[in-house]
């Protein structure tokens, strides 16, 4: 026997779900939290949290003597003691250089830094060697799913209910 409680409990239930798919941005504050753990690790990795590991500067003899002659640090992507701008633009949500837009239907997280395409997408450094692409802000297999988990979860139930957005 089907009861009218139970199909309005289902409706309900249903017209949740349709409007967290129309407006999945709304989550957005949780995906921001999400992906700033992801960018943390990925630099503690230098690359390997998300499958990827960046280049060492072996290629680039000229940039490494003078990163290691001006910082005494050769830790990837870093500028350690000096003026840093690309590390914490992307994994501190108040530096100046820090991207979080949300629009109708997208969000977007990422940096400002002006050669952070660059070290994308690779190209000469700044002695004119050519530098890899390190990918500093993809996702690799096991975030994606994880990312892909959570909306669902979120799409499913809404905010509550143990959907732990920073693991």
């Amino acid at each position: 026997m089907v009861s009218s409680k139970g199909a309005k409990a289902l409706q309900k239930f249903l017209d949740g779900m349709a409007y967290r798919i129309e407006h999945w941005t709304d989550a957005a504050p949780r995906l921001h939290d999400f992906l700033m753990v992801r960018m943390r690790e990925k630099y503690d990795s230098a690359g390997s949290s998300e499958g990827t590991p960046w280049a060492d500067y072996g290629a680039e003899p000229k940039y490494k003597a003078f990163k290691g002659a001006v910082l005494g640090d050769l830790t990837v992507l870093r500028w350690k003691g000096g003026d840093e701008r690309l590390y914490p633009s992307l994994v501190s949500t108040r530096h100046p250089e820090h991207v979080f837009k949300v629009g109708q239907n997208k969000v977007e997280v990422g940096t400002a830094v002006p050669y952070a395409a660059r070290i994308e997408r690779g190209g000469k450094n700044m002695f004119g060697e050519p530098a890899p692409a390190r990918d500093i802000v993809g996702l690799g297999d096991r975030s994606v799913l994880r990312l892909v988990q959570l909306l669902t979860v979120y799409v499913a139930r809404g905010e509550a209910r143990g959907n732990k957005w920073s693991t």
